[in-house]
Parts: structure tokens; sequence; C-alpha cells
């Protein structure tokens, strides 16, 4: 081999040295940047209220809190903020998720006469960590309470009217029972005689 030859294996040797590093390692970019596309999530939840989610509820009951939230992902979290309007803290309540659906619920406890309304929002994270909210700590939604209606009860004094029914009849017929007594007495009884009484007139002179 002569040295022309040499010199051109040489040549093309380097090249392919050079060469192939450059090729995998554009493949291997080209193949993060594809995993990367994929996993990259940068969209946020989608939180809806329900349409039969309640502006109102009666003081002392426990009060429903629901929601719809969709995710193009997985959800990580859906937590409900509350308090009572004038607290300066708002309190949170882990929402967990109805049957198989995309509804969250969690529930509040009140008290009889404590009215004040309930403020709150909710915030929802996918495994992204993307972020959203319903309502906000600075202007929440708010759930108004009202006192319970009082029920009215029946008492039911059948009993009692008859209980007085027959002691009023028991009254009658003893005023009659002493009643005949006393006569048959009266009747049966044999006057009294004494002396007669002599009444003398006399005229005077």
């Amino acid at each position: 081999m002569n040295t022309a030859t040499r010199r051109f294996f040489c040549l093309l040797i380097s090249i392919c040295l050079i060469v192939a590093p450059l090729t995998g390692r554009v493949a291997l970019a080209q193949t993060l940047s594809q995993e990367t596309s994929e996993e990259l999530d940068v969209l946020a939840p989608l939180i809806e209220p329900v349409a039969e989610q309640a502006s109102a509820g009666i003081a002392g009951e426990a009060q429903s809190f629901r929601a719809v939230i969709t995710d193009n992902n997985a959800i990580a979290s859906v937590i409900l903020f509350h308090r009572f309007a004038g607290d300066p803290e708002y309190s949170s309540t882990e929402m967990l998720r109805v049957g198989a659906q995309d509804t969250f619920k969690a529930t509040v406890i009140t008290t009889v006469g404590d009215r004040r309304d309930i403020e709150y929002y909710v915030e929802a994270v996918d495994i992204a960590g993307n972020r959203a909210v319903l309502g906000f700590p600075f202007d929440p939604l708010r759930l108004t309470l009202a006192e319970p209606v009082p029920v009215a009860v029946t008492v039911d004094d059948s009993g009692n009217r008859q209980r007085i029914l027959w002691g009023v009849a028991g009254l009658v017929l003893l005023a009659l029972v002493i009643g005949a007594v006393g006569s048959d007495d009266s009747t049966d009884a044999t006057p009294e005689t004494g002396d007669p009484l002599v009444i003398e007139i006399t005229e005077s002179q």
C-alpha cells in the first residue's frame, strides 16, 4: 500500500471517529427532547362548581361543598379552605372524590345560633405541581346560614280528657247517690211530739 492510499484510509477512519459520536449525541438529544415534551405538563386543573351547590344552609347542620375538577394528567390534592365571617384565618379540609366521578366533596360542621356566613375557596393541584383555585382568599365564595325553622309539636291529650270525663261522671254519680240517701232519711223520720201550747187571753176590768 502506497503512501497516498495509507493517508486516505487514515483520513476516512478519522472522519468516522469524529462523525459517529456526533450522530449518537444528536439521536440522544432528539430522544430526550421527545420524552421531555411528552412528560412536560403546564396545564392547571379545571375547577367548576356543581349545579346543586347550595348558596344557603341551616345553622346547626353539616354543610356540604362540592366541585367538579378535571385535569389532563392526574389530580394530586383538592383542599377546601373555609372560615366563618369575621375569623382571621382559614381552616383547611381535604376534599375527597365522590365515587369514580370527577366530583370532590367536603363538609363543614356548624352550630345552632351561629348564623355567620361561611367564606371559602377551593384549591386543586395536579401531580405536575400546577395549581388552580375557585375563589380567592381575599375574595372568597360565600354560603349564608339561617336559623332552623321551629317544628310544631302536637301533644295527644286524649288520655287526659278521658280521665277527666270519667272523674266528672264519678262525681255526678256520687252526688246522685248522696241525694237519694238523704231523701230516704227525711221520709222515714218521725216528728217529735210535746205538750200543747196554751195561750190565755184575759180582759182588763
